[in-house]
């Protein structure tokens, strides 16, 4: 049982009231304490039994979301003590979450033996793991003058994957395409989905192959050949050097994009983070190879070292030369153009996706700052023009809009 403010006040009146009338003398005054002793003497006959007893149970209609998704939560509250009128509920949510639908503060109501469903919907904004949070059950005497409280966890984190956007068709190939069963056309004839060119019929043909149309003219048996579809490889370069936290979950979100596109295709990819130092993710297939990437983009940050990394290094011990390689980064660090430089003449089949900052700022040294950062990209992006293909990206606009330029490349 606690005291609640009201009660403290109450108190502290009272004996207010007493001492200034027993030192003035004005017996008005002590009189003026038997309404005040009264509301008293009635709130110890009524107050609210002290011990709660309560359990909560919360569930998420799923553990894992992409970053901006919402997610329902639903707590099932039951009484194992006396009977329960009046009480407040209040859901406190961890750092990182908000609520998105609901209030913080419920009012309850439970009898003994019985369990009431709780329901808010939550909004994660950013990526990472979150403990949901706890509940705090607050109850009071009828002239809130007690109260009693508990604090009851919620025993249920979630997790926060980048966004992911749907990509387009995107002509991404490198030079050399493996044996292995993929979604990229090797331009020879083989077993595949994509049209090639008319050949004659061979006895053996399989008779769905025959194209009627191309047999009605030449008055002979034509069959369509198919293209050859194979695999290849594909290396994400992230460069998170001195980027600012919104460039930062954007480029997240851009290589969580085009690993599941690439991916999807039963093609390999690896990654190669570069932030307070170089991370790498071996080349891989499938969906476990996704969720390996993922946890790594969940774990990076930028770094504002001084001393640029290069990625060259890490690019010819565990990949392959003749993968693609798609290098997002925002331009900001000096090793950037060396690195895009050494895997060009080593082989290497580049894309430069870059991100570009709005042109936002609240002083003449902002703008100022800003015009000789742009001068200096423009400058840059025109040196690289020669080593790789540069795309310019708008954190603003989608990513698959942007791609588009990268057809038929």
């Amino acid at each position: 049982m606690m005291r609640s403010y009201g009660r403290t006040a109450l108190l502290s009146l009272s004996a207010t009231l007493l001492i200034s009338g027993l030192a003035l003398g004005r017996w008005e005054l002590v009189a003026c304490i038997i309404p005040l002793a009264v509301v008293i003497f009635l709130e110890t006959q009524f107050r609210y039994p002290a011990r709660l007893d309560l359990v909560a149970v919360g569930r998420l209609e799923r553990d894992e979301v992409m970053a901006g998704d919402e997610v329902g939560l639903r707590v099932a509250l039951e009484n194992r003590g006396p009977d329960l009128h009046g009480a407040e509920v209040r859901l406190v949510l961890d750092k990182g979450l908000r609520l998105a639908d609901g209030h913080m503060n419920l009012p309850v109501s439970v009898r003994a033996g019985q369990t009431v469903e709780l329901r808010w919907k939550l909004m994660v904004p950013n990526m990472g793991r979150f403990d949901i949070g706890l509940l705090e059950v607050r109850v009071n005497d009828a002239f809130h003058l007690f109260g009693a409280s508990t604090v009851l966890p919620l025993e249920r984190s979630l997790r926060s994957t980048p966004k992911v956007e749907r990509l387009r068709k995107m002509a991404l190939r490198p030079r050399v395409l493996r044996p292995f069963v993929g979604n990229l056309n090797s331009g020879v004839a083989g077993t595949g989905s994509e049209f090639h060119c008319l050949r004659e019929y061979q006895p053996g043909d399989p008779l769905r192959q025959i194209n009627w149309k191309a047999t009605a003219r030449r008055d002979e048996l034509v069959t369509n050949s198919k293209e050859d579809e194979r695999s290849g490889d594909l290396v994400i370069v992230l460069d998170l050097q001195k980027a600012d936290p919104r460039v930062q979950d954007r480029s997240i979100e851009a290589a969580a994009s085009i690993a599941q596109y690439w991916l999807g295709g039963k093609n390999r990819v690896g990654m190669i983070v570069l932030g307070d130092y170089v991370e790498v993710v071996p080349m891989g297939m499938g969906r476990r190879q996704f969720h390996r990437l993922v946890e790594k983009l969940m774990e990076v940050k930028a770094s504002e070292r001084d001393t640029a990394l290069l990625a060259d290094r890490a690019w010819k011990r565990y990949f392959p030369p003749n993968a693609v390689v798609v290098f997002i980064s925002p331009l900001r660090s000096e090793g950037t153009s060396t690195t895009i430089k050494r895997l060009a003449r080593d082989g290497a089949k580049v894309l430069l996706l870059s991100l570009r900052r709005k042109d936002r700022w609240n002083s003449l040294e902002e703008e100022l700052a800003f015009r000789l950062d742009q001068i200096r990209r423009e400058d840059l992006i025109f040196a690289l023009g020669d080593f790789c293909r540069v795309v310019e990206w708008d954190s603003d606009t989608s990513l698959s809009r942007c791609l588009m330029g990268v057809r038929n490349w």
